[in-house]
């Protein structure tokens, strides 16, 4: 006969850890925002952090003390400083703002409970929140640098360093296509966005930047653009794409892309990862995002399904490529 778990016991176990990170996670944010994470990335004490932010001397001690304890600062001779992992997402080359990452829980919490489900019912700040969040930061010189590095490097796409047009499909706040032009002076691109206010957004960010000779933002639906003048290049965020859209938004890539020219788009999750450890850190996260993408009607992706998607579509040399930040398929357009 299984034994029961005695209940104080079971909720320290199950429960308590839940509540724990959802608490944190909010001292975090405060953090952040009050400007103490600033102060610690370099090291500093409680005094002069309460200087430097305006926070009462005991909230700080209080704040740092929670910090500590839980992995986000360590001690050092002269007060405390982030640790090496928090320095990293702090750091001027984060992929993402800590600040972008956090209001987007925020967004992720309202999705996962029900409270909001499709992508499109969300007010325009809160999918603003979610498309910064998802996409590259393109005000950070560190990362233009290490994305100019990788297309080099691409057998796929160090065409780029070369010039050519890049097309993107569903670009949202257009943060990956911003990074790539910075990264690739002698490129032009075409973003197709739908939502009226992220396409503005993405002219706005693309005038801050200093390029906005070099990229069209089109307001339409992706599904139905068509040019006269083909690309080179193009990029499909095709975890935005519901069932409905999916088969015609291929088509929209095939017909734009000239014959030769290449094609990405990104797979959600390390699928190798979750197959070794079905229970770990990747497969629990993937878990719970398919639970926000099924209430948008985006259907579930493995690399494999996406490979024949593109197949299907009419692309060629169809190839998955692991990635240290987004799996993808890159293709060919015959």
């Amino acid at each position: 006969m299984e034994q029961e778990v005695e209940f104080f016991t079971a909720m320290r176990a199950v429960v308590t850890p839940l509540v724990t990170a959802s608490a944190l996670l909010q001292v975090i944010d405060r953090a952040e925002r009050a400007g103490m994470l600033r102060e610690l990335r370099e090291g500093s004490d409680t005094t002069r952090i309460a200087a430097a932010t305006g926070l009462p001397l005991d909230t700080v001690v209080a704040l740092c003390g929670a910090l500590v304890a839980n992995g986000i600062a360590e001690p050092v001779a002269d007060g405390f400083r982030l640790t090496p992992d928090w320095r990293a997402i702090t750091g001027g080359g984060a992929f993402v703002s800590l600040a972008d990452m956090i209001a987007q829980s925020r967004v992720i919490d309202a999705m996962l409970s029900g409270r909001e489900s499709a992508y499109a019912s969300l007010s325009p700040e809160d999918r603003s929140t979610f498309a910064h969040a998802v996409s590259p930061n393109p005000y950070s010189p560190e990362l233009v640098e290490r994305i100019r590095a990788e297309i080099a490097a691409s057998p796929w796409w160090s065409g780029m360093t070369e010039g050519g047009r890049h097309l993107e499909l569903g670009c949202g706040v257009a943060g990956r296509m911003l990074t790539v032009l910075q990264a690739m002076p002698r490129l032009h691109a075409v973003g197709v966005e739908l939502d009226p206010a992220l396409a503005e957004e993405a002219r706005r960010r693309a005038s801050d930047l200093g390029i906005r000779d070099r990229i069209e933002i089109v307001t339409g639906d992706a599904t139905t653009y068509r040019t006269d003048e083909p690309f080179d290049f193009g990029f499909w965020s095709q975890w935005f794409f519901p069932t409905p859209t999916r088969e015609a938004a291929l088509a929209s890539l095939f017909a734009n892309v000239r014959s030769g020219g290449v094609v990405r788009s990104p797979v959600f999750g390390d699928h190798g990862r979750m197959a070794d450890d079905p229970h770990g850190d990747e497969a629990r996260q993937y878990s719970l995002n398919r639970v926000m993408l099924d209430g948008w009607g985006v259907p579930e992706r493995t690399p494999e399904q996406l490979k024949a998607e593109f197949e299907d579509a009419g692309f060629i040399d169809v190839t998955i490529v692991y990635h240290d930040i987004n799996d993808g398929i890159y293709a060919r357009r015959p």
